[in-house]
């Protein structure tokens, strides 16, 4: 469960971004009760690395007891996030 779908277009957008600069937010993983790794953020960035070919990304690995907590971790990622403005961009 995602709070954002996931948009090929952000998805490309964030691979011509990585493969020009690299990755400057790692992704954000929890682990699962049996071994492995859920996704809590970073998608796109995942999604992106992906496609450049890239055999490993960064990870912050965070503790959560369940899904919840796991929503509210994604959520405080992109409030903290905030998006430019159009006009933003435009500055020198």
């Amino acid at each position: 469960r995602r709070l954002r779908d996931f948009d090929e277009a952000r998805a490309e957008g964030f691979a011509v971004d990585m493969a020009e600069r690299g990755l400057l937010e790692a992704i954000l993983v929890r682990p699962r009760p049996r071994g492995g790794w859920w996704l809590v953020g970073g998608l796109h960035r995942l999604a992106a690395a992906k496609r450049l070919g890239w055999p490993r990304i960064a990870v912050r690995a965070i503790e959560t007891q369940g899904d919840a907590a796991a929503v509210e971790a994604e959520a405080a990622a992109h409030l903290v996030r905030i998006e430019l403005l159009p006009l933003d961009l435009c500055r020198t």
